[in-house]
């Protein structure tokens, strides 16, 4: 008995059925439409940033920043992708940084700092006890008295237009600690043009290592809080709830840190703002949320 024949075929010699084309079709066009839209975020950044901006700082900053004379900075416009490429590279720095550390401290400032210790004397006085961000500030006004005029106190969502961490390691003496590196952040407003030149820099043994700036047109009021200081739950209240409501750490205390986005159009937030309780510590930094995505959560004291 012979075999009936095969059916016709409905692909042509050498060619492609009907569904085959549509599939092919349909990925050629989500290609494109993703083609397309890197272009596009491509285009928009350099719209953003592309060439630099001339912005002129207040006298002595550039000195104070980065060791150079002048007072004119060439600083791109946000969004941009080689800032934030520097600020990725310098990110894991700090990670970096951090994972070696036998204590963070992170304070609070408005003005500019340019106190960046290579070591810091003990003269019999037990590290141990520098259990909190205040305690280690007194004990920089007992070693360098002139860092009372840099950094000011601060206890739960820090409010200054600047922060310094301080990232210390293990030392050989008994007198004194190494400072491993020392990070600043820093908001400053400017008029010519107007907006707000974003800088954040490491620092070691006083000089600039690693940083990388941006500069948002228009911008103003900054991005507070930088910091956000969260206690043992097992300390007693101190009846004041902008505190009280950060005491809420169960093992160690650790900071919330955040820095500037290149690859942010403002310094705004992008979400609508939410309705929290005052007793809520998100309250205090809920104005953060969209805003960057450089945020780091750091163990405050003791060692890793």
């Amino acid at each position: 008995m012979k075999r009936p024949p095969n059916p016709p075929s409905s692909r042509a010699p050498g060619g492609f059925t009907f569904v085959e084309l549509i599939v092919a079709v349909a990925l050629s066009a989500l290609v494109l439409t993703a083609t397309i839209m890197a272009y596009g975020t491509i285009m928009r950044d350099r719209e953003g940033g592309g060439l630099n901006l001339d912005v002129t700082l207040p006298d002595e900053l550039m000195t104070d920043f980065y060791g150079s004379n002048g007072t004119v900075v060439a600083v791109s416009r946000a969004p941009n992708l080689s800032a934030a490429a520097a600020a990725e590279s310098l990110r894991l720095r700090f990670v970096e940084d951090v994972s070696t550390a036998t204590a963070v401290f992170a304070l609070d400032r408005n003005v500019p700092s340019t106190y960046r210790p290579a070591t810091l004397a003990l003269g019999g006085f037990d590290p141990r006890t520098l259990s909190s961000p205040e305690d280690f500030r007194d004990f920089l006004a007992s070693e360098a008295p002139e860092t009372t005029a840099i950094f000011q106190g601060f206890e739960g969502a820090s409010v200054g237009s600047g922060s310094t961490v301080f990232i210390l390691n293990t030392s050989d003496s008994a007198t004194t600690l190494n400072v491993r590196a020392v990070y600043e952040t820093d908001l400053i407003t400017t008029t010519s043009p107007a907006g707000i030149y974003a800088s954040v820099r490491r620092y070691a043994g006083g000089i600039c290592t690693d940083y990388y700036h941006v500069f948002f047109p228009g911008a103003a009021g900054g991005m507070a809080p930088l910091l956000a200081y969260f206690e043992r739950r097992a300390l007693p209240l101190s009846g004041d709830q902008a505190v009280d409501r950060f005491r809420v750490a169960a093992e160690r205390p650790f900071y919330f840190i955040w820095w500037p986005d290149p690859s942010s159009r403002t310094l705004s937030s992008t979400l609508p703002a939410e309705l929290l309780a005052s007793s809520d510590p998100r309250q205090a930094y809920a104005n953060q949320a969209g805003r960057t995505s450089f945020f780091f959560v750091v163990p405050a004291f003791p060692s890793l």
